[in-house]
């Protein structure tokens, strides 16, 4: 395969992952194809040797590249991948050909995990818990025609809704995932008007938890869910 993919001189380690990533998400090196030697990656990327070996085992601990002692490696099938690698899924959601596949299973993510914290919020919520997504709320609603900033409230709003939960196990997974969970929200729809439209499905959610009405709690943030899935 003739690539030229010279590669500027900072931070070539990085920059040869990525760009090496983004060439396997591409098709450019398929699954179960042999990828070329330490020597011929370093003639395409203008790299040493050294670089190339750094980058080719992170790219291995990401699970593109199955590594085979004594031959070459070859591409793994991307249900091998780690999805949950924030560096990984930004650059699958970069390429158009696998974009809508990683948005659903993004969606599905969602729905399975916070429909359950939104239902066990509003069997374990306290008075903190239900104050903090009170503020929560408020700075939505106080920059609701800023993109930038109502999402970053709606992250915040979201962590509020999962300690709400008090469910250390759930907790503790969320907290590895948080990084993925910010991603996955960035394509509810930005204009204004259906950000008003967010915060009066938030304001729901919230309403059923401090009621402590479990079902409604899910029903709500499965509607709020499903309804940034079809404007994404």
């Amino acid at each position: 395969m003739q690539m030229n993919m010279k590669l500027q001189q900072n931070n070539l380690t990085q920059q040869f992952v990525h760009s090496f990533t983004e060439a396997i998400v591409r098709g450019q090196f398929r699954t179960g194809e042999s990828i070329p030697s330490e020597g011929e990656i370093g003639a395409m990327f203008g790299i040493s040797r050294t670089i190339v070996r750094e980058g080719i085992r992170e790219i291995s601990s990401l699970g593109l590249i199955i590594k085979h002692q004594g031959a070459r490696s070859v591409v793994a099938p991307m249900k091998d991948w780690d999805m949950l690698n924030k560096n990984l899924l930004s650059t699958l959601l970069d390429v158009e050909e696998k974009r809508q596949e990683i948005i659903e299973g993004l969606f599905s993510f969602r729905l399975a995990l916070e429909c359950q914290a939104a239902t066990e919020a509003a069997v374990h919520r306290t008075q903190a818990d239900l104050e903090n997504m009170e503020a929560q709320l408020a700075i939505m609603e106080k920059t609701v025609d800023d993109p930038e900033q109502f999402l970053a409230a709606d992250n915040l709003m979201h962590r509020a809704i999962h300690e709400a939960s008090h469910n250390i196990v759930f907790l503790s997974i969320l907290k590895n995932i948080r990084d993925i969970m910010a991603i996955a929200r960035t394509f509810t729809i930005a204009k204004p008007k259906e950000q008003q439209r967010a915060m009066r499905q938030h304001r729901d959610i919230v309403n059923h938890i401090k009621g402590q009405d479990p079902d409604g709690a899910n029903i709500a943030m499965r509607h709020h869910i499903l309804w940034a899935k079809e404007g994404s």
